[in-house]
Order: structure tokens, then C-alpha cells, then sequence
């Protein structure tokens, strides 16, 4: 099974649809950065929750969580690492892929264990 990092928002909804695709894909670690994040990984399936503490983690900004996030990638190697597309995600992805010079998709709606990801686009005038 592929092991798949997953960072989990204090959010339940955009937490529980990431989790629910990263299970369908392999083995599940998860990365929180708060009790509630933390307790919703292990409902969800996360095998591995890392509970953070991070200084300014709560903050506004993210780039103490990316901080955080691109070494526990590092560590971790993953086969996918998993983020939900929310604005806070979307840019905590944008700078884990540069720190780790990797590529990213971003508003992926779907993904296979072979890496195959589908997205929705609509075209009109």
C-alpha cells in the first residue's frame, strides 16, 4: 500500500472528504495542528495522527504550518500528501511544493493509487 500524508484543517467537512480519498488510496498518516483536527483524523481512518504544536501555527498566516508540513514531508516521504482545497490549503500546498521541488495539482476532485487525477473544469461564454 502507498502511505499517504494528509493534513487535516480544524474543519470537519473538508477534513472528513480528504480522509475519506486518502483511505481509498493507502495507508493514512495524518497532520494536525489541534485536538479537534487531531480526534477527526483518527475518526476518519488516519493509522498515524501527529498532533503539532508549532509556535504561530495559529496565526493567520501559514507559513509556520508549511514550515512544519514540508519537513514532516520530507521526513515521511509519502506517496501522495493530501490537502484539502481551501484557500488555507491551497497555499500551505504551494509552499510545500516549492520548498520540496515538487509538482502540484491543485482543486483535484479525483485521484487513483496510480497517481491519475481528474478535475473538474466547465467552459462557456
Amino acid at each position: 500500500m502507498t502511505d499517504i500524508l494528509v493534513y487535516v484543517p480544524n474543519s470537519g467537512k473538508h477534513a472528513a472528504e480528504v480522509l475519506t480519498l486518502a483511505r481509498s488510496l493507502g495507508d493514512v498518516s495524518a497532520i494536525a495542528f489541534d485536538d479537534a483536527a487531531a480526534s477527526l483524523a483518527g475518526e476518519y481512518g488516519a493509522a498515524k495522527v501527529y498532533r503539532v504544536e508549532a509556535p504561530g501555527a495559529d496565526d493567520y498566516f501559514v507559513d509556520p504550518k508549511a514550515t512544519v508540513l514540508t519537513d514532516l514531508a520530507r521526513n515521511a516521504n509519502p506517496g501522495f500528501f493530501l490537502l484539502p482545497s481551501t484557500d488555507e490549503g491551497k497555499a500551505l500546498a504551494a509552499r510545500v511544493a516549492v520548498a520540496l521541488d515538487n509538482g502540484l495539482m491543485t482543486d483535484v476532485s479525483g485521484l487513483d493509487a496510480d497517481g491519475t487525477a481528474s478535475q473538474d473544469a466547465f467552459a462557456g461564454a
